[in-house]
């Protein structure tokens, strides 16, 4: 088998390429669209935490057991079991 050349692959302008329809979308579409409504140096909130780990385990403040993870809730930060999901 030979090698091809860049230039057998050239649209000759024929129209027996049976791929039209795919190019013509393609030149349809363009560049890459902007967002609309977004603006430069709009601010963005910080991520916030949903729990806290404790590698020792720590108290929850509601039935007092002790747990590694507590849940953020209106109440402060309680185990899983305490947490109103």
């Amino acid at each position: 088998m030979e090698d091809a050349s860049l230039d057998e692959f050239l649209d000759s302008g024929d129209g027996e390429t049976g791929d039209e329809e795919a190019t013509a979308g393609d030149t349809e579409a363009g560049g890459v669209e902007s967002e609309e409504g977004a603006t430069e140096g709009e601010a963005v909130a910080p991520a916030t935490a949903t729990y806290e780990w404790s590698p020792g385990g720590t108290e929850c403040p509601s039935c007092g057991g002790t747990v590694r993870r507590r849940w953020h809730s209106e109440s402060g930060l309680l185990c899983a079991e305490c947490k109103e999901w």
